[in-house]
């Protein structure tokens, strides 16, 4: 009965009544292009702050590490959402909704949980929050769109339910924006546990 399942929906995604998502490959193109201007405007505010402010220790070269790995993973993110959306392969994109949590809470971190926040990087920051949140709607919808065995829909659900609490928390902070110290410990254990919940499914999903 699987099988016929899955020939059925190989013949139906064959046909035209499903075809790559218009509105996904829109906002991944933007996306790739403006998450780099993003970067590289972090890049050049954080040379100019380690200048003017005095960082905690260890601090700087953390947010480096952290700065370095987005590019990294939003190449990765990329690649694995245009090749899912083009090809149809809802395995693809539920890793490319896994791999949303990582660049979502990295963005959130620039935006209002860095050392130094400047209203130029908040105001880059919700922007950058906003085309990831397209970027999630669309290839969710895509992927439970796309798939053929009941694992890849289930590797999407789940990929979409990580990235979807990863999003949802960063808003609050954002909004919320002032926290004690222990509530800030709780966030990066959360963040940590999220990150390592998505690199899995991610990994499962491939």
């Amino acid at each position: 009965d699987e099988l016929e399942d899955q020939e059925a929906r190989r013949w139906q995604l064959a046909g035209y009544g499903t075809r790559p998502s218009l509105f996904l490959e829109t906002f991944l193109f933007f996306g790739c292009r403006w998450l780099d201007v993003h970067v590289a405007c972090l890049a050049v505010l954080m040379l100019c702050k380690a200048l003017w402010f005095e960082y905690p220790r260890g601090w700087f070269a953390r947010e480096v590490v952290l700065l370095v790995s987005c590019p990294v993973a939003h190449r990765l993110r990329h690649v694995l959402g245009s090749y899912g959306n083009r090809t149809k392969n809802s395995a693809s994109l539920a890793a490319f909704l896994a791999l949303t949590t990582p660049m979502v809470l990295g963005v959130g971190y620039f935006t209002c949980m860095q050392v130094y926040v400047l209203n130029l990087e908040f105001v880059l920051g919700v922007f950058s929050l906003s085309l990831l949140a397209g970027q999630l709607l669309f290839s969710a919808a895509a992927g439970m769109a796309f798939y053929l065995r009941k694992r890849d829909l289930f590797m999407v659900i789940c990929g979409t339910g990580v990235a979807f609490v990863s999003l949802v928390m960063v808003l609050v902070i954002t909004g919320i924006g002032t926290f004690g110290r222990e509530e800030w410990t709780a966030i990066y254990v959360v963040s940590l546990n999220l990150i390592w919940v998505s690199a899995v499914v991610a990994g499962v999903a491939c």
